[in-house]
């Protein structure tokens, strides 16, 4: 069964990120020269500038002990975690709620704006379980940042190794720019029946492109224009169709003695629209970009749909590709599949507030006899189609 998200286009921007891969210091984002005399790398942990470190100066870190021991059960997991991964969800509650708490002190709603901050997990890859705060321009705020975080860690409260301060190339609100003028530029030239998400990592600075219609020759013309950013791009199923190629796909054969499975059944036609649901389909409305003049209801259609499919019922989508398949005659059957289907579509008409979805139809060769089932709410029944 396929998974269905309500959104139609996906634009993401993580400022906190958990459970990611290593980043590293030169991500080949833009940046602006950086001053670097007030705050000196005093050394480098993950490919990172470390510009300013907390002591462990407190001995006794049994108050921290018992802090991460409730955190950890605070999470109600049913087995126990392997270490890595109990210290990973310790300094998430302690050594994060901390940090995040003494950022929006300092430097209250702009802190987007001076760098970025994220969670690393070791049991995952990282080289420590830690809260990285990476600053571009650092400048005094760091000085009183530093000062009470190390307050905590003197009266054990927090644990100096799980909070990281840094240089980075970019803020948060950089990467946020870039989406933005991504987003807006992919959306000038997406066609009706394609679909692209873009998102940016905040611990390496690539910027992520999903898309389904961007050829070679458009992906490097995107980066010749975002040359000073890192752009990777990922292809999600076929590309949409070209101009002047069909979204259809028709049989060479209009029958089928076989009994096809695959795919739903059409169950209307509207003039941007079709109603497809029962065999392997959930009914979803989707929205054609071209008119299908040989669809017909009753037909036994396979969708390549793109992007997502909002979670109304039926669901919305936009149809990529459509394969017609042969319909379904069995020998010296008085009705094809598809007549037995409009003919029970017919009867079950009239219902209010209610719609009817014919989940599958079966033949007895025996007695030339069709039945259908059908799903009206929450009514599941099955009737006999007549000749």
């Amino acid at each position: 069964m396929r998974k269905k998200l309500g959104l139609s286009l996906l634009v993401v921007l993580s400022v906190l990120l958990a459970s990611c891969d290593n980043g590293k210091l030169n991500s080949g984002h833009n940046s602006e020269p950086i001053q670097v005399d007030a705050w000196p790398t005093i050394e480098e942990i993950s490919n990172r500038a470390i510009i300013a470190r907390l002591e462990q100066t407190a001995k006794d870190t049994t108050q921290r002990d018992e802090y991460a021991k409730q955190a950890v059960e605070a999470y109600g997991l049913t087995e126990k975690p392997p270490p890595e991964q109990a210290e990973y969800l310790a300094t998430q509650a302690i050594e994060g709620q901390a940090a995040t708490t003494a950022m929006n002190e300092i430097y209250g709603e702009n802190f987007d704006r001076v760098g970025v901050a994220f969670f690393e997990n070791q049991s995952t890859g990282a080289s420590r379980s830690a809260f990285w705060i990476g600053l571009k321009n650092p400048d005094a705020q760091l000085e009183k940042l530093v000062k009470k975080l190390q307050a905590q860690v003197d009266a054990g409260d927090i644990l100096a190794e799980h909070i990281l301060i840094f240089r980075s190339n970019y803020t948060a609100e950089d990467l946020q720019k870039v989406q933005n003028e991504m987003t807006n530029s992919l959306k000038q030239t997406v066609p009706k029946n394609a679909s692209f998400s873009v998102s940016a990592d905040v611990i390496t600075g690539i910027i992520h492109i999903e898309h389904d219609f961007l050829t070679d020759d458009e992906q490097k013309s995107i980066k010749s224009k975002f040359s000073n950013e890192q752009l990777v791009f990922k292809q999600s199923g076929r590309l949409a169709p070209a101009p002047g190629e069909s979204m259809y796909q028709y049989p060479k054969e209009l029958y089928t003695t076989v009994h096809l499975t695959e795919g739903g059944y059409i169950h209307a036609i509207e003039d941007e629209r079709i109603l497809v649901a029962g065999g392997k389909e959930e009914a979803t409305y989707y929205h054609i970009s071209e008119p299908g003049h040989q669809l017909k209801v009753g037909q036994r259609v396979e969708v390549e749909y793109t992007g997502m499919i909002l979670t109304s019922f039926p669901g919305q989508g936009t149809a990529k590709y459509i394969k017609v398949l042969p319909e379904y005659k069995p020998a010296n059957a008085t009705l094809t599949e598809s007549e037995a289907f409009t003919k029970t579509l017919e009867m079950t008409k009239g219902t209010p507030n209610t719609i009817t979805i014919i989940n599958s139809i079966s033949y007895n060769s025996k007695t030339d006899q069709w039945k259908a089932t059908i799903q009206q709410g929450d009514e599941v029944f099955i009737i006999e189609v007549p000749k």
